[in-house]
C-alpha cells in the first residue's frame, strides 16, 4: 500500500520543524474541564468531535523566530522584518494594491505576510489547504487562506496575514502560523436530493454518542 508522505525540511539554523497538527494543540484547549451534561447547549466544547479534529488534521508550519512588537507614539515597530540581506520572518506589504480586500475587524490596515522558512513538497494527486490554525483566534494574527495543487515544492513563501490593531508583545518562535490539510485533487458535482430531510427523524433517535461510535474515523498524521 502506497503511503502518503509530506516531504519537508527544518528551518536552517533551529529545529523547528513542520510537525503534525495534534503536537499543538493550544493550552486553553488542554486546560479546558469536560462537561457531562445531558444538554448539547451546556456540553464542553472537548465533547465535540468534529471541533476537536479540526486541531489535529494535517500538519503545521511554526513561526521561525521571535518577532516583538511595540508601540511608540502610535507608530508600530517590529522585529524580524525582512531587510535587503536579511533574514526577517515578516514582510510588510502595501494594502493599496488590493483596496477591495476586507481588513478583519479589530485588525491593522497595514499589510503583512509571512516569509517562510520550511521547505515542503505537495506530492502529486493532492491539494493542500494553507489556512491560520484552525479555531486558533487568540492569536494576534490572522493568516490568509490560500489552496495550492501537488507536484511543487514550496520554500521562502510569502503568505499574507493581518496582525491585531493593538497588540504588542512577543511572538514566540515556534508559535503555529500556518495549517496545512491535504486532500486529494479531484473533481466533484453536486445534485439534490430530498430524501436527506429524513435524516435529521433517524439522527434524534440515536444516542448522543453515535457520531464518535459510528461516523469518526481515526486519522493519522506522523
Amino acid at each position: 500500500m502506497k503511503k502518503n508522505i509530506l516531504k519537508h525540511s527544518p528551518v536552517q539554523g533551529n529545529n523547528l520543524n513542520i510537525t503534525p497538527s495534534r503536537q499543538n494543540f493550544p493550552n486553553w484547549y488542554k486546560d479546558a474541564k469536560i462537561s457531562n451534561s445531558p444538554t448539547e447547549s451546556e456540553m464542553s466544547f472537548k465533547r465535540c468531535g468534529p471541533f476537536t479534529d479540526s486541531f489535529s488534521v494535517g500538519y503545521t508550519m511554526p513561526l521561525a523566530k521571535d518577532v516583538v512588537i511595540k508601540k511608540n507614539n502610535g507608530v508600530t515597530k517590529i522585529s524580524a522584518l525582512v531587510a535587503p540581506h536579511g533574514n526577517g520572518v515578516i514582510r510588510e506589504t502595501d494594502l493599496s494594491v488590493n483596496p477591495t480586500l476586507p481588513v478583519p475587524s479589530g485588525f491593522s490596515t497595514q499589510g503583512y505576510a509571512w516569509v517562510t522558512k520550511n521547505v515542503f513538497e505537495i506530492p502529486d494527486g493532492y491539494s493542500a489547504l494553507l489556512t491560520h490554525p484552525l479555531n486558533r483566534y487568540d492569536l494576534p494574527f490572522l493568516t490568509l487562506t490560500a489552496i495550492v495543487d501537488g507536484g511543487m515544492v514550496l520554500h521562502n513563501g510569502s503568505v499574507p496575514m493581518f496582525l491585531r490593531e493593538n497588540f504588542e508583545g512577543t511572538i514566540k518562535a515556534g508559535t503555529p502560523i500556518i495549517q496545512i490539510v491535504l486532500f486529494k485533487t479531484e473533481d466533484w458535482q453536486s445534485e439534490v436530493d430530498l430524501s436527506l430531510m429524513n435524516a435529521k427523524e433517524e439522527r434524534n433517535k440515536k444516542d448522543k454518542s453515535f457520531y464518535k461510535k459510528e461516523i469518526r474515523k481515526l486519522k493519522r498524521y506522523n
